[in-house]
């Protein structure tokens, strides 16, 4: 019981007391005013204006990967693979994730998942909250070349008012694709990966234990972007290695909530 609703089961007895009518008047406004602050109080919440869902097990059709940081034409040696695939064991295999897959060769491979969001209000700052699913089994804790194979992966999301996109950088001697938002940003490349980096794709396990796929759960704090024109944004998350081999990672669910 709220301490208004107690206050009204007394009053009877305060009247029957002989109270004086003045005080009786004073001590009613007094109940209406806690009642009316209580009301304001209650009606606060943090409940985002929209929330979009995307479970990989479904196969969605309208996202697409991307990759990026290594040299034009070689494809074939940074073993790039994606589509969707059954979960590995010990995971539920009867389940479809979305499968990225590249040997990093250039020490900072890039691994995308992208996807329009339309419908919303155009040319408006919305605040995004991403929460990321996918099997890792990268051990953590673990050495490596060039880096670890969990802790040296970083997890990046981010939203952009323009697609996302590998342009060629033909600053080097045989062409070489960057991420085309990483040069739109305010400062170094480097800056945006790290105000981007959401956490890594280290599991559960002591190097010692070795290998074995689990799934793990990543999180952003909010991020700041603005429509396009039509009322547009792309979202983007993927990898970032700094690990020189192979890392294959499952993706089973993406959350965005758009405030």
């Amino acid at each position: 019981m709220s301490s208004s609703s107690r206050a009204f089961r007394f009053l009877p007895n305060i009247i029957s007391a002989k109270t004086t009518v003045p005080f009786v008047i004073f001590l009613m406004a007094l109940l209406v005013q806690s009642v009316g602050c209580s009301s304001i109080t209650g009606s606060d919440d943090n409940t985002p204006d929209y929330t979009h869902a995307y479970n990989f097990n479904e196969e969605p059709n309208d996202w697409t990967t991307m990759f990026s940081n290594y040299g034009v034409g070689r494809e074939d040696d940074f073993e790039l693979k994606s589509g969707y695939r059954s979960l590995p064991e010990p995971l539920d295999t009867d389940r479809t994730s979305l499968y990225l897959s590249g040997k990093n060769l250039s020490d900072d491979l890039n691994m995308f998942l992208k996807h329009q969001v339309d419908g919303l209000e155009p040319e408006t700052a919305y605040q995004l909250t991403f929460e990321v699913t996918f099997a890792t089994n990268a051990p953590s804790g673990c050495a490596g070349v060039g880096g670890p194979p969990g802790e040296g992966v970083t997890v990046h999301t981010a939203a952009s008012n323009a697609e996302p996109a590998r342009v060629v950088d033909n600053s080097r001697e045989q062409g070489f694709y960057r991420l085309n938002l990483d040069e739109n940003y305010d400062g170094p490349a480097q800056s945006w990966y790290r105000a981007t980096e959401i956490g890594d794709v280290a599991n559960s396990r002591d190097c010692e234990e070795g290998r074995q796929y689990e799934l793990k759960t990543v999180t952003s704090g909010p991020q700041s972007v603005t429509t396009d024109a039509n009322g547009n944004l792309w979202l983007l998350v993927g990898t970032r290695s700094g690990f020189e081999a192979t890392t294959s990672l499952y993706y089973t669910e993406v959350k965005v909530a758009i405030e």
